[in-house]
């Protein structure tokens, strides 16, 4: 499946994108979201590297093997991974197995391997920056990004939701990426071998050109709009790279809830299912408003985390969407008397602020 969504990914950009080929791609990989789907984001990741993985008697992985240029038929394309806090906690050992496919990728010498020279350039930058031979070298190998070993969270969240203390896009990526850019592979494991300036210029140089951000959604359970853990690290990370570059990477879900179904999506439309699925389900609002000050309270941060994801993919969120929110809920265009049963429930204060974000 990783292999078969890997294909479709490439095939698909390059069909909207006159042809271009996706030299670069970023994912963000949760623990969650592994343990549910049991791999197809690593897979799509190894197979974007043209390596496959070696099995022993028992399935279990051993290790790896590059994929012959002329069995892959077509470029490698390097990956950017953004790992969150508890993935790298409880898979430390996929985290080196991509770490040694990134590795392997770029000894192979191929005209057109992206891996490859996009290392070397790593490479040069930080020997420019006056850093030794020996480490430019080691940090250049680096495609694994995430939080010091510890900590958790990438911190856009909370900077988002206090819309009142900054008034550039950049501020708010700048926190991403004073928070993101520790390395992680057999030689680092989030310290800091170098001062905090130089490995920000380092991660930078990774995202910026990036053609493609992806995350993954294995369960209806959560979806896009239910937290602010989705819009912190997709939404963070293609805002890095918006900032970086000028311009915003295509923003995929790979759409894993549906077993025979399995697809890559773009965020705007992957929000429109979902807005219209459940938030605006007259069905979904009604129970919800029936569980009292909770429900509301919940229903109130469904326009927040819309908000998260207005600030960093504003592509994907259109007019539309906000029009159809204050249809629903303020002009209550289902007559559920919803500003009454806010009231009822002592929760005024989350509409007001559900309210507030829709004038913001």
């Amino acid at each position: 499946t990783g292999e078969r969504l890997a294909n479709e990914l490439i095939q698909t950009y390059k069909e909207e994108h006159s042809g271009v080929f996706p030299d670069k791609v970023t994912f963000n990989l949760w623990s969650t979201e592994c343990i549910r789907n049991e791999g197809i984001m690593e897979s799509k990741i190894l197979n974007l590297l043209g390596v496959k993985p070696v099995y022993d008697g028992y399935g279990k992985v051993v290790d790896l093997k590059v994929i012959p240029r002329k069995v892959l038929n077509r470029p490698r394309v390097d990956v950017i991974l953004i790992p969150s806090g508890l993935y790298r906690d409880i898979f430390p050992q996929l985290v080196l197995l991509l770490d040694k496919a990134v590795k392997l990728a770029a000894q192979q010498d191929e005209v057109d391997n992206y891996v490859r020279k996009n290392t070397a350039r790593h490479r040069d930058m930080l020997i420019e920056k006056g850093v030794n031979k020996s480490l430019a070298k080691t940090l250049s190998e680096v495609r694994i990004f995430s939080t010091p070993d510890g900590a958790y969270g990438t911190g856009t969240n909370t900077v988002i939701d206090a819309s009142g203390s900054w008034e550039e896009d950049k501020e708010v990526a700048d926190v991403f990426m004073n928070r993101m850019h520790f390395p992680y592979s057999d030689a680092f494991w989030g310290d800091q071998p170098a001062n905090d300036s130089l490995l920000i210029a380092l991660f930078q140089d990774n995202l910026s050109g990036t053609k493609a951000v992806l995350h993954s959604r294995t369960s209806h359970l959560y979806a896009s709009l239910d937290n602010d853990d989705f819009f912190q690290y997709l939404g963070g990370t293609a805002l890095a790279i918006r900032t970086i570059d000028g311009k915003s990477p295509d923003v995929i879900v790979s759409n894993l809830t549906n077993q025979g179904k399995m697809k890559n999506e773009k965020l705007s439309y992957f929000l429109s299912k979902e807005l219209q699925a459940r938030y605006f389900n007259p069905t979904w609002i009604n129970s919800m408003l029936d569980e009292g000050y909770s429900g509301g309270r919940f229903v109130r941060q469904v326009s927040s985390n819309l908000w998260g994801w207005q600030v960093t993919v504003a592509d994907a969120v259109d007019e539309g969407k906000w029009d159809n929110f204050y249809d629903v809920y303020v002009d209550d265009t289902y007559d559920l008397d919803i500003a009454q049963r806010f009231e009822e429930s002592k929760n005024l204060y989350a509409y007001q602020v559900m309210i507030s974000r829709m004038y913001e």
